[in-house]
Parts: C-alpha cells; structure tokens; sequence
C-alpha cells in the first residue's frame, strides 16, 4: 500500500530545496533574515573548505541545519504552524550572523547594514498591511470605508434606510 510513497529523486529534491529556500524563505520572514539566513549559510561553508576550527561554528551549523529541515519539510505547507518549529533556530541564525558582522565591521557600516536589511521589509509590510485593510474593508462594509465614514447610510425611527 506505501510503496513508492513520497519517492522524489535526488535532483528533484534539490531543486524544490533551492526553490523554497529562495522564494518562500524570504515570503515568509522577510528579505533582511533571508539574507543573513544566506551569510550563515557562506560563513560555514567558507569555515568547512578551510577547516577553521571554531567552537561557535559547528554550534551554528547545528542551528542552520535544524533550521532548514524543519522549514523545508514544512514549507510546502500553506498553514503557517507547520513551520513554526523553525522560527527559534532561524532567529537564532540571524542573531548569531548580526552578532558576527557587529564584531567584524565596523560601527558605522554595520548601522547601515542594519537599516539596509530593515527597511525594504518593513516598507513591504507596511504596503501588504495596507492592500490587507483595504480587501477586509471592502469585504466588511461593502465598500469604501471613507465614503461610508463620509456618507453614512442614515436610518429613520423603524430602523428602515433612507
């Protein structure tokens, strides 16, 4: 009854892993983790071809790699509580990699990092919220919600429009 269930070969298997890691990863926690998520990936592998023997960096390989395959075997999924379990070690990951970079550059660039990584997701957020409001406006009232505010419907003694 099981036989051949969920057989993906290898190939197929890496390109959905690459297409989810590049476009549902950064739908789902924005451009600024997507990134970071991306120089923590760099970093361990730059510390595994020249074999830079650093305790901090097998700990972040073990959070990356948590990381990724609670978020892939989840990422197919529409519900977003299929990948919550990811959440902890993808923050975690971007807090190590802010961390490093605060420690590697300096000040001044790693504010403009900080606000470089930030802003694009929040002007995002601040748009989809928006277009969001609008759609549930219009689905609740009917309509616009100024020309309602504007114009309200009035409504005599037997509660009857005008």
């Amino acid at each position: 009854q099981f036989t051949n269930v969920g057989h993906v070969s290898f190939i197929t298997q890496l390109q959905n892993f690459f297409t989810a890691l590049s476009s549902k990863l950064p739908d789902d926690f924005g451009y600024g983790a997507a990134i970071l998520f991306a120089l923590a990936i760099g970093i361990i592998v730059r510390q595994r071809l020249n074999r830079i023997k650093v305790s901090s960096y097998a700990q972040l390989s073990a959070v990356v790699f948590l990381a990724l395959t609670l978020f892939i075997s989840g990422a197919d999924k529409t519900p977003s509580h299929y990948y919550m379990p990811t959440y902890p070690f993808l923050f975690l990951t971007v807090g190590w990699v802010a961390d490093f970079l605060g420690t590697k550059v300096s000040p001044l660039i790693f504010k403009w990092l900080v606000v470089a990584l930030a802003v694009p997701s929040i002007v995002l957020s601040a748009l989809n919220i928006d277009d969001l409001i609008k759609k549930t406006s219009t689905n609740i009232y009917g309509g616009d919600v100024e020309y309602t505010r504007q114009n309200p419907v009035k409504i005599d003694q037997n509660e009857n429009a005008l």
